[in-house]
């Protein structure tokens, strides 16, 4: 078995132990956050897209503004960034803790005026975890493999958790924990669904996702390019019509994650179907097109948590595709684990 197939056949596992993990960390997350006007969080690659969620969680749920920047444009253009981090909590999201930017990044912003920082991590030998003020660190979600996927489910959950409890939002904490018993129902269901959609005939993925999920699923995206070599590309739900929309051709692959199925997202299904025959629809409501395939969670509500399954069906899709074209998934041409500068 790869090593990416076994640690995504983890990823569920790791998600609990996350989020009891960051539940107990409570209160030391309620003391990092308080009184601060601003939060930056900062990440490479993966880690990157896992920030842009992070920004659009504490900014929408938390009404905390909140800012996605890869460590790469901070390590450039630091002088820049000063003003605007003074009294700010600069979070970083790194799996290894030892990738060139984030290290230099960090130091880099030191003596800024009353800033706080933190780091998410799944290394427990980092120096961030000793440098940086408050860190949470959960080695059991540290992916062996180049390609993150165990790692950015388990890592998104920590944010989603960290969002639930500022917040107060007693639902999305119940729904992110029902998230883990649904896998263990639907397991089969996903995996049925996803060797499906992989054999189905295509050359390029599509990923269409909005708001607080829209960062993971850039990710779930990534995952086409890093695992099963394919081109891929990601866009805001209606925004693919700006301009995207005309490259959509039957030899793509379309996946859309929705919050509901009004008249508006109705209709773009009908358009997307009318250009390929490859969608598949994700969403806590019933399928009302005849187009493609849909996958609905009853029990599930909140776009947060249904992330949390849409990314692992992603995953399988590109995994089950890669077997299928004869691709290492654990040796992705010209990727390490961590990048050095």
């Amino acid at each position: 078995m790869y090593l990416t197939e076994k640690e995504i056949q983890n990823e569920f596992l790791s998600i609990r132990r996350c989020l009891d993990y960051v539940s107990e960390q409570e209160n030391g997350i309620r003391s990092l956050f308080r009184g601060k006007k601003r939060v930056w969080v900062v990440g490479s690659g993966s880690s990157y897209y896992l920030a842009k969620s992070a920004a659009s969680m504490l900014t929408m749920r938390c009404g905390i503004p909140s800012f996605a920047l890869t460590a790469g444009e901070l390590l450039l253009h630091t002088d820049r960034y000063r003003r605007a981090m003074e009294g700010s909590i600069l979070l970083f999201i790194t799996r290894s803790g030892q990738t060139s930017e984030v290290l230099q990044g960090r130091e880099a912003v030191l003596d800024v005026p009353g800033i706080n920082m933190a780091v998410l991590t799944a290394n427990q030998e980092s120096v961030l975890n000793r440098a940086c003020g408050f860190s949470l660190c959960v080695p059991w979600a540290f992916d062996e493999s180049v390609c993150q996927t165990r790692t950015i489910g388990s890592f998104y959950a920590c944010i989603s958790m960290i969002t639930a409890l500022l917040s107060g939002d007693g639902r999305l904490k119940r729904e992110l924990y029902l998230a883990c018993s649904q896998e263990e129902k639907l397991r089969e269901k996903i995996l049925l669904a996803a060797g499906k959609v992989a054999a189905w005939n295509w050359e390029r993925g599509i990923v269409l996702a909005d708001s607080e999920a829209s960062g993971v699923m850039e990710e779930g995206a990534l995952a086409f390019k890093e695992i099963c070599c394919t081109d891929s590309n990601f866009y805001q739900v209606l925004d693919v019509r700006h301009g995207p929309m005309v490259m959509i051709e039957g030899n793509s692959l379309v996946f859309l994650l929705l919050e509901q199925n009004g008249a508006i997202e109705e209709t773009l299904v009908r358009d997307l179907g009318e250009k390929t025959g490859n969608l598949v629809t994700f969403g806590p409501f019933e399928k009302r097109e005849p187009l493609g395939l849909h996958f609905q969670v009853e029990e599930l509500q909140d776009p947060i948590a249904y992330a949390v399954l849409a990314l692992y069906f992603l995953q399988n899709v590109t995994l089950q595709r890669a077997l299928r074209r004869g691709i290492n998934p654990d040796r992705p041409r010209g990727l390490d684990p961590w990048i050095k500068l």
